[in-house]
């Protein structure tokens, strides 16, 4: 090397960090109301399960960890002026994860080959993705409301704010129980030994006075005869134990002559009470 002459040496560094949960946050926040309920989803961070199709037994067995564990979750916030900042602004609700699954729908006991549902919030609308997070509220006065939600993992909340999880503009409300949202509609050949019945599957969120707590989804089945009285009354069947909405009452009491069926789940599992 001549006198004089400085060697130039070119350094590059790697810096390799896994991104805590402060670099995570909540996406794709929206958030409308129909009847009385305001329905508020997103997508999860991380979400534990993206499958299309899942066993419920599964769904159930990894709630209850997830329950137990209280990793992740996510907290609503509701106020009726913008939300700038989480600053004095209680949490409406805290959700865990797998809120967009039907776990409920097959009883008590189901089987190990039934697929448990995703939830349809919009009628005509297919079931949500798998990873979005789903909340339903019961405002008590109607008005206008902003929303946001943020995620905790590992007891640390992400407060930021964004357009992704939280709302620039308001969304109008009522007061209401809201309506039971359609599943779906099937017409098999016999169902409780009638032929050619249409089975008409609901979903509300329930809330109080007709649940102790809101956010409760309850599935309900209509079933309408071939030839329905006009009009036509309802049997309310409810099942015996280790039945479901779908059997374990025995028969549908008076098709013949145009009733009704309308079956629940029991939730919760208390010999209807």
């Amino acid at each position: 090397m001549r006198a004089g002459l400085v060697p130039r040496c070119l350094v590059s560094v790697l810096c390799v960090a896994a991104l805590g949960s402060a670099a995570e946050q909540v996406s794709g926040l929206e958030v409308f109301h129909r009847k009385g309920q305001t329905f508020i989803l997103w997508r999860e961070v991380a979400p534990p399960l993206t499958a299309q199709s899942v066993p419920v037994r599964d769904i159930r067995k990894l709630r209850r960890q997830l329950a137990k564990e209280r990793k992740t979750l996510y907290r609503i916030y509701r106020s009726e002026e913008p939300i700038a900042s989480l600053d004095g602004v209680e949490p409406l609700a805290e959700v865990l994860p797998l809120s967009c699954w039907n776990a409920d729908y097959y009883g008590i006991y189901p089987k190990p080959n039934q697929m448990a549902p995703r939830y349809i919030v919009r009628e005509g609308q297919p079931p949500l993705a798998p990873g979005t997070g789903l909340y339903v509220h019961n405002p008590r006065r109607e008005g206008s409301a902003y929303y946001a939600v943020t995620v905790v993992r590992d007891g640390r909340e992400n407060r930021t704010l964004g357009p992704g999880n939280c709302l620039a503009r308001p969304v109008a409300e009522t007061v209401g129980q809201g309506e039971p949202v359609l599943q779906r509609v099937v017409r098999p050949k016999q169902f409780m030994y009638v032929r050619d019945p249409t089975l008409y599957y609901f979903v509300r969120w329930e809330a109080p006075p007709n649940c102790a707590e809101e956010n409760h989804p309850y599935d309900y089945l209509v079933a309408v005869p071939p030839k329905p009285a006009s009009p036509a009354p309802v049997g309310i069947h409810l099942h015996c134990w280790g039945g479901s909405l779908n059997g374990g009452y025995g028969w549908w009491y008076n098709a013949e002559r145009g009733h009704l069926l309308l079956a629940s789940n029991q939730i919760p599992y208390d010999w209807w009470t």
